[in-house]
């Protein structure tokens, strides 16, 4: 009989000790860098790191798409090893936070090829494609399918609106949350059917085309967004958002001084009066909401018989606590939720109240930026 010695290193390891399921969660908590290390080490933490390494990717700038480009059109290293592309659950390309991180002037080759291989990520889960190029990614909304794509957001151009519909509807049982961006008009060819979907968060001028009624009971957050200047008549887009019944917030992103909080929400109460929460945005410095401000929005207030959240969240506001401030503010809390009786929290220059009991308003929080809006997807203050 003969025995077989194991070396030192070999029995003193703790990787054979630890079950596969345990160094898998080991690896979501380890840096990009520390994966890619794995990557390189033993058979079996490979195989545990590839997927959690490639698993979210997220790119924004034109060097990390062209690498992205090449690592997905490797082939594996094996007849018995997944492609790399099985693995990407999701993928994020977004204008980055400086100009020289943002995607722009791609060359046409490289979004050509990026687009082929978008075709190949067959697991992909969230696509997300907020950039702004000369020439848009469009060969892929008549090539790809993602039987698993649940979350989904695009810039639309003009260009890619005809082959947009029927994309979607080839992702009509899967699609949950939308994000369609525009920065001028745009028209679709036929309506969009995505009766799971239960937040929109996207343009004006593309909001009827999506078949709400299919939806009615799914659709629950609107988040419009008026990108462009010829933004300017709403009436269309929150008309059809009364055919939605089951609709609970909306809230705006405005980047057009001409229209008024006053205007919107006085149509709002008009179409869809069974709102419990609305929410307003501004991308542009604009004033504090004062007490004439304040007079001008109460009567279209009483018009809502369910609404609970009010807010205005402020690119600027000035959030000294003083107590001339607080004093109008109290006033403009009052005025507002003596018209409409079902208001419980209001949110107003950077501060929000709330009701307690016996009728009285207090400060519960200060907020600064979108920290008011609730469900958003992304920050639309980038675009």
């Amino acid at each position: 009989m003969s025995v077989t010695r194991q070396p030192p290193q070999t029995r003193k390891s703790i990787m054979q000790w630890l079950p596969n399921e345990l160094l898998t969660l080991a690896t979501h908590h380890a840096t990009a860098r520390d994966l890619a290390s794995l990557c390189r080490t033993a058979h079996l933490m490979r195989n545990l790191a590839i997927p959690t390494l490639y698993r979210n990717v997220a790119l924004c700038n034109a060097a990390q798409l062209e690498k992205f480009v090449r690592t997905m059109s490797l082939s594996p290293e094996s007849t018995e090893s997944l492609p790399l592309s099985s693995y990407v659950r999701q993928l994020k390309m977004r204008n980055g936070q400086s100009p020289e991180e943002m995607i722009q002037g791609l060359s046409l080759q490289l979004i050509s090829a990026a687009d082929s291989v978008l075709g190949r990520l067959s697991n992909l889960e969230k696509l997300e494609l907020l950039v702004f190029v000369t020439t848009p990614f469009i060969g892929f909304l008549t090539t790809a399918h993602f039987p698993r794509l649940a979350n989904f957001s695009y810039i639309v151009r003009p260009e890619a609106a005809p082959f947009l519909p029927e994309f979607l509807h080839q992702h009509r049982t899967t699609i949950t949350e939308m994000s369609l961006v525009a920065f001028e008009p745009v028209a679709l060819p036929t309506p969009i059917d995505l009766p799971l979907l239960h937040t929109f968060c996207g343009a004006t001028s593309l909001f009827p085309f999506l078949n709400v009624e299919a939806g009615a009971d799914a659709l629950r957050s609107v988040y419009f967004m008026c990108l462009s200047p010829n933004e300017r008549d709403l009436d269309k887009p929150l008309e059809h958002l009364g055919k939605a019944p089951a609709v609970e917030t909306v809230v705006f992103f405005s980047a057009n001084p001409v229209l008024s909080d006053a205007s919107i929400l006085e149509t709002m109460a008009r179409y869809a009066p069974n709102l419990q929460s609305i929410g307003f945005q501004h991308l542009f410095p604009c004033e504090a909401i004062g007490l004439t401000a304040a007079r001008a929005l109460a009567p279209h207030l009483k018009k809502f018989t369910a609404l609970s959240s009010l807010v205005f969240s402020m690119t600027e506001s000035d959030n000294e606590d003083d107590e001339k401030e607080n004093k109008n503010e109290m006033i403009t809390v009052e005025l507002w939720s003596e018209a409409c009786k079902t208001l419980s929290k209001i949110t107003i220059n950077g501060r929000q109240w709330a009701a307690l009991k016996g009728g009285r308003w207090s400060i519960v929080r200060r907020i600064t930026g979108i920290g008011a809006i609730p469900g958003l997807i992304f920050d639309a203050r980038q675009y």
